[in-house]
Formats: C-alpha cells, structure tokens, sequence
C-alpha cells in the first residue's frame, strides 16, 4: 500500500511485471531513518505516497528533516552559548511568552502520547507528535531571542530547549531514528 512518486510523477511499479523497487533501493536512495520516519508517519492499514524527492530534500517540508533540524538546531543554541545542559537553573515562571506557553503545552503531552501510542501500537502518533513539537519549537525560535537576553530568561529559554532537544531525541529513539547534533 506504499505508491513511489519521483519528479512529481508516480513510478510504474508491478510484481506481475516484475517492476519494483526493494526497500534496501529506497534506503540506499534516501536512508534509513528518513525510510523509517516517514514509513511511520501513517496508520499500517492505509495508503502512503513516499515522494523520493521531498524525503531526500533538505527542507521544512520533509518531516523527518524538520524534526531532525529542531534537535541541531537546539545543539547549535548550546554550541554558541558555551554552556552545557545540565548546569541551567531555570526560573521557568519567567516563560510568559505565548509561543513558550505552546512549547510547554506540547512537551507536558509527551507522556499521554507515548502512552496512547503504545497501547493503540501506533507510532504514527509519535511522529505526529515530533512534527507539532518541531514546529512548536521552530516558531518560539523564530519570535522569542535565546541568548544574548537578560541571565535569568536566557537560562528559562535555555531550559525550555534542552527539555524540547531531550523529547526530541527520545521520541526518535523510540522510532529508531538517530537525531542529528548538526545540519
């Protein structure tokens, strides 16, 4: 139940015809963990369109490159802050900003989708799950200064992205997919 499209058309594929491509093509053509994310981003039981050339592209638009880019992108903040993760202290009321809120919002539900994912045996509730974070956490990026900002909000903010880099990592451990520490 699995339809290939590259260059915007479908590829013709037929057992009968003996025209197929084998998984181990596919992984070697866009990787495992991009075959693995996005495999499981649908319901075993329904149709999936693996577009070739969105898995291999480096965009917001691949799923899997999104979320792997929300982790980098947390390792990077780091990176430039010269500090480690579990040196912060952080004043969490301080995060009053709606795009923290949704952040906060979206990391207390972490638990209640593992949860449900694992007693429905649907992972394509985690990967949903990731993508939300990831944009989530994109958007709180984009509007809301990391470093640079007063000491105390800088180690609130600086929290916020090592819970979100550590929900991350977990949740695409749980998929089988190796979060990226640089894009």
């Amino acid at each position: 139940m699995v339809s290939l499209v590259k260059g915007g058309e479908k590829i013709p594929l037929s057992t009968r015809g003996g025209k197929f491509l084998s998984l181990k093509d596919l992984i070697e053509e866009v990787g495992s963990d991009v075959c693995h994310f996005i495999f499981l981003t649908r319901r075993p039981d329904t149709q999936l369109e693996f577009d070739i050339d969105l898995a291999k592209k480096d965009a917001p638009e691949n799923p899997v490159y999104y979320v792997q880019y929300a982790h980098a992108r947390i390792r990077s903040i780091f990176n430039r802050a010269e500090r480690k993760e579990d040196s912060l202290s952080p004043a969490w009321e301080l995060l009053q900003a709606p795009e923290e809120k949704e952040v906060l919002k979206k990391l207390a539900l972490y638990p209640w989708v593992l949860e449900n994912a694992a007693e429905a045996l649907e992972p394509h509730r985690i990967t949903g799950y990731l993508q939300e974070l990831a944009a989530s956490f994109h958007k709180f990026y984009d509007t809301q200064r990391v470093l640079g900002e007063e000491e105390s909000l800088m180690e609130a903010r600086l929290g916020l992205c090592t819970i979100t880099r550590r929900v991350i990592a977990s949740g695409l451990k749980i998929l089988g997919v190796k979060p990226k520490e640089r894009m």
